[in-house]
């Protein structure tokens, strides 16, 4: 019995395809040296798409974690503390903005090549 593990490179060309003994698959260490690289992008790309959709919740944030008698706040309602119905205190926006931003900004960095292969993984001209 064998297990079939494919990968579809991003460039075009043949689907290259493995078969693993059961054995093998039942092996940890083997799959992981097997498996791991070929899902890598992909992971990754669910990774970052996960990540960015989490951090910029704003609807349950407000609704479910918001505990202002414990001074409470996540940082997306908490931006939207500096927006008054009179004056808006752009200079604090502004700077609780950047600090939102920056861990999009970095995990992206560090991880983009992933996401691009992961991205183009399988696709067609």
């Amino acid at each position: 019995m064998h297990v079939s593990i494919c990968h579809i490179a991003a460039t075009p060309g043949p689907v290259t395809c493995l078969q693993v003994p059961t054995k093998l698959a039942r092996n940890p260490r083997a799959m992981t040296r097997i498996v791991l690289p070929l899902a890598k992008p992909g992971i990754v790309t669910a990774v970052i798409f996960t990540f960015i959709q989490v951090w910029n919740e704003f609807v349950v944030a407000e609704t479910i974690f918001n505990d202002p008698t414990r001074n409470r706040e996540t940082l997306t309602v908490g931006i939207n503390a500096f927006v008054g119905l009179y004056q808006t205190q752009y200079q604090y926006l502004f700077v609780a903005s950047i600090i939102g931003i920056v861990p999009v900004v970095v995990l992206f960095a560090v991880i983009e090549r992933y996401l691009v292969s992961g991205l183009t993984a399988g696709s067609i001209r």
